[in-house]
């Protein structure tokens, strides 16, 4: 996993009876590449971690009539596994994922306020062998999206909180409470381009709000394309600053829509390519 966007965030959402889902047959992204399409279909990730060999990951699209997303299959080595998403009628925003991906396989349910921004969501099946869940619940004004996140312990819950910093319809920052103790309040600081970012064209956009996914490197929520990302913390007690403890770059060349067809990565801790596959 690339470390340049590792977040802390634990989805969750109190499970909705929502019961009908509309699932359509895939579509073959793959046959008929577009360099200047506009439709993602595929995200070919090569990764480097301190000079360890490369690995790569390949990430398909699919989508239903209705131009959904309805899968992402990824595949790594001999393994495939997916996230799919499900649909009420003909409704644009999912209301549940199954992912795969994760051990165990997790269910997420979501819910949206009336700007089709999602408000809460809720990941079953994260314990193994505990059938669980995790509630998270997204505050919004115009700089800031904040989150809490309740998740069951063996004593309890344990509450957890992030705040992700909104600058130019981009997400500049995110810091919480959840990185390693001792480390304070660990984060990540986010510059970016002034190009289209595939994942925020996409229907899935709202509920991978503070993430990327997919091979995808910014979060759904941003507008434009993370160039430049440094992990770090502000210490819990003095005066000081933000402190830097690794730092990625990313430089992109882009098609005629605007939108990044290759990206190299290059890092404190990582180094590696991104390479995206559009059709029209």
């Amino acid at each position: 996993m690339n470390p340049a966007i590792v977040r802390s965030y634990l989805s969750s959402l109190t499970l909705a009876l929502i019961i009908t889902a509309i699932t359509s047959c895939k579509k073959d992204t793959t046959s008929a590449f577009d360099p200047n399409g506009t439709k993602l279909s595929k995200v070919i990730t090569t990764y480097s971690f301190r000079g360890s060999a490369e690995y790569t990951n390949i990430y398909q699209f699919y989508y239903d009539s209705l131009n959904r997303v309805i899968e992402i299959t990824a595949s790594a080595f001999d393994s495939v596994k997916s996230i799919k998403y499900f649909y009420n009628n003909n409704q644009q925003r999912p209301y549940k994922c199954v992912d795969s991906t994760s051990n165990p396989t997790k269910e997420t349910y979501y819910s949206y306020d009336t700007n089709g921004r999602i408000v809460t969501d809720s990941i079953f099946g994260i314990s193994v062998g505990l059938n669980t869940y995790a509630l998270t619940r997204y505050n919004w004004s115009d700089t800031r999206i904040l989150t809490s996140t309740a998740l069951p312990v063996s004593n309890g819950v344990a509450i957890s909180s992030d705040s992700s910093f909104i600058t130019n319809n981009n997400i500049t920052a995110q810091f919480g409470t959840t990185g390693p103790i001792g480390l304070g309040m660990t984060g990540f600081i986010n510059v970016y381009d002034n190009k289209n970012n595939p994942l925020n064209t996409l229907n899935i956009r709202a509920v991978t709000a503070l993430r990327g996914i997919g091979g995808l490197v910014s979060p759904g929520y941003s507008k434009n394309n993370i160039i430049e990302s440094r992990f770090g913390s502000y210490p819990l007690s003095g005066t000081l600053g933000f402190i830097e403890q690794s730092k990625t770059n990313y430089s992109y060349q882009y098609n005629t829509a605007g939108l990044p067809v290759e990206c190299e990565v290059s890092g404190t801790l990582v180094s590696g390519m991104i390479k995206y596959f559009y059709t029209k």
